[in-house]
């Protein structure tokens, strides 16, 4: 198995500069980092969901089925 195996190791990795970004779900960001969303230290590019995510609308979205 190669990479990280948690969101909490990519997240670390990316604290220590070992890493500049990760896909994944904003729910474990806001859980985990909470002061990264706060702080704006982290940056959404892109949604893609079933629905937008009703606290970032202003990022784009791309509807996946």
């Amino acid at each position: 198995m190669s990479g990280y195996r948690a969101n909490s190791a990519v997240f670390l990795a990316m604290e220590r500069g070992e890493v500049e970004g990760v896909t994944g779900s904003w729910s474990s960001v806001k859980s985990e980092r909470p002061h990264w969303v706060r702080d704006k230290q982290v940056r959404v590019l892109v949604q893609f969901a079933r629905t937008r995510a009703s606290d970032l609308p202003e990022w784009p979205w791309s509807r996946t089925l």
